[in-house]
């Protein structure tokens, strides 16, 4: 699974590659490592507006979660998604049916290579482009206390290719890195 990513490029970069414009409050600034379970705001373009890079928070909220407390549980199990059951498990399905597709820039990602007891750290990035995007799946949420809407997605996984199940060589998954052809699908 894929809870470690960057994005070390400028907004102007950012922009240029999407023809997407972030919102002026956005203050972008590169980012080197990005913890999954931090929740971070991302940059992503979703099916809905291509034109814009909107900041959404990592780990899907299903807009059906009833409290802010559930909220923040199921964010943590959410983080990742597995593209072959989207449309069965009941967290993602809504979104997966409602076509909450978008696209999540990286310049790279993390995985770990395990040998016994032991972890290492691979950094993996695209030899063939500078920003690579991640398939992924976005919902809105309503806080039912505040009304406040939180925008959140989820990350989508595959069966590791030959390369990366040698890296992350216990679970043998990797992020559904699309090629800039399937980025427009």
């Amino acid at each position: 699974m894929c809870f470690h990513k960057s994005l070390d490029v400028s907004a102007a970069e950012l922009e240029d590659r999407y023809k997407a414009v972030l919102p002026p409050s956005a203050n972008f600034q590169p980012v080197y490592h990005a913890n999954a379970y931090n929740l971070p705001a991302w940059p992503i373009v979703t099916r809905q507006e291509p034109g814009k890079l909107q900041l959404i928070h990592w780990g899907l909220i299903p807009h059906w979660v009833r409290s802010q407390d559930a909220a923040d549980d199921i964010r943590t199990k959410t983080i990742n998604a597995r593209s072959e059951t989207i449309y069965e498990k009941p967290s993602f399905r809504s979104a997966a049916q409602a076509g909450r597709r978008c696209l999540i820039p990286v310049t790279g990602f993390f995985e770990w290579y395990t040998d016994k007891s032991k972890k290492y750290p691979f950094y993996i990035s695209a030899s063939d482009q500078k920003i690579a995007s991640i398939a992924g799946l976005w919902d809105d949420w309503a806080d039912p206390e505040t009304g406040e809407v939180m925008s959140t997605y989820t990350l989508l996984t595959t069966d590791a290719n030959p390369l990366l199940a040698a890296i992350h060589n216990t679970k043998k998954r990797m992020p559904c890195v699309l090629t800039p052809e399937a980025e427009h699908a």
